[in-house]
């Protein structure tokens, strides 16, 4: 994953729990990237050699073989893949060369399952259970691949609630010299269109019309779109006064901590 998203979290947040629950864990894919640094910060075994990206012959038998070779040698019962690539790839390694393992599917983006043969047969075939992040998605696979309960669960992400806490105290407005009762509005996400940055940027001109000491806050970093673009949509509406952008910040909390209401 080029990110470190929804998917990314929810895939290194069961690595975590159920290393410290005493399995083994191997994280595996694309390096260096995101999830997996993420990984090797928090001490997980990771397994580097997987060019999951690349879709050239050579580079689909050579992840075959990496991905078969690493089950065989640390003796892995369980393969769960959190990527469409990686499903695939897991699916053709059960299927030619190792069928004792179970292929677990998990889905945490919000996007339903595409209904067409390719992935039916992948689903039903080749693919022991699938694993939902939210009911929508549930209802996804019930619906677009004819996948019952038995086979199907939804098990919403884990929330560390002894890291994430209303009691955090952020330093965010002091350190922007604002009064801690400044009322403030933001977003939190890289800034890709997918996020809709530009729609909260028109919907913040509705609210500084109304209460123009109103303070807004953007904080991702550059992806599809760049910072300095949002800046000009901003001094075009008159708000930069207004309007503050973080880029990619260390700590979210410092974010969560400092905002009256975050916006999704």
């Amino acid at each position: 994953m080029r990110w470190y998203n929804a998917s990314a979290y929810y895939a290194i947040a069961v690595s975590q729990a159920l290393s410290q629950r005493g399995h083994k864990v191997i994280v595996a894919g694309d390096f260096p990237s995101p999830p997996l640094e993420k990984a090797q910060k928090l001490e997980l075994q990771i397994f580097p050699h997987l060019n999951l990206s690349r879709w050239g012959h050579n580079h689909i038998l050579l992840n075959l073989k990496r991905l078969s070779d690493i089950i065989k040698k640390e003796n892995i019962q369980i393969v769960n893949a959190h990527r469409g690539e990686a499903h695939f790839y897991a699916s053709l390694v059960k299927k030619f060369f190792n069928p004792a393992i179970t292929v677990i599917r998990t889905r945490s983006d919000i996007r339903p399952p595409q209904k067409n043969i390719f992935n039916y047969f992948f689903t039903h075939h080749l693919t022991d259970a699938v694993i939902s992040s939210c009911k929508i998605l549930e209802e996804g696979y019930q619906k677009n691949l004819n996948l019952n309960s038995y086979r199907l669960k939804n098990i919403p992400v884990g929330i560390d609630t002894n890291f994430f806490t209303p009691d955090y105290k952020s330093g965010l407005k002091k350190s922007l010299n604002l009064d801690a009762k400044t009322l403030m509005v933001g977003i939190v996400g890289r800034l890709s269109p997918v996020k809709g940055h530009t729609y909260f940027i028109q919907a913040a001109k509705f609210v500084w019309e109304k209460f123009p000491k109103t303070m807004f806050l953007i904080a991702g970093e550059d992806a599809q779109i760049s910072k300095n673009s949002l800046k000009k949509e901003v001094r075009a509406l008159g708000m930069e006064k207004n309007f503050y952008f973080l880029g990619r910040v260390p700590d979210v909390r410092e974010v969560m901590g400092a905002l009256d209401i975050g916006v999704v």
